[in-house]
């Protein structure tokens, strides 16, 4: 299974983490190990249920922040 999208530093975590290590991404992706695919931000909110997953609700402004700083540069 091969993973063209998807940076290869989340494609590798998610690999790992749920497949065993099987799952491939493209070496040849524009986003290499030189450049940050993906910061987490540790943030306050509540973990609500909604359908089948946890949903973390204070999370959407932080990822609006990250993209605004991540188009910015």
């Amino acid at each position: 299974m091969s993973v063209d999208r998807m940076p290869p530093q989340i494609g590798r975590f998610i690999s790992d983490a749920v497949y065993n290590g099987k799952l491939l991404s493209n070496p040849d992706h524009p986003i290499t190990d030189n450049i940050i695919a993906c910061h987490f931000i540790d943030v306050d909110g509540k973990e609500r249920m909604q359908n089948n997953s946890f949903m973390v609700f204070s999370c959407g402004l932080c990822l609006l922040i990250s993209l605004i700083l991540f188009f910015s540069f």
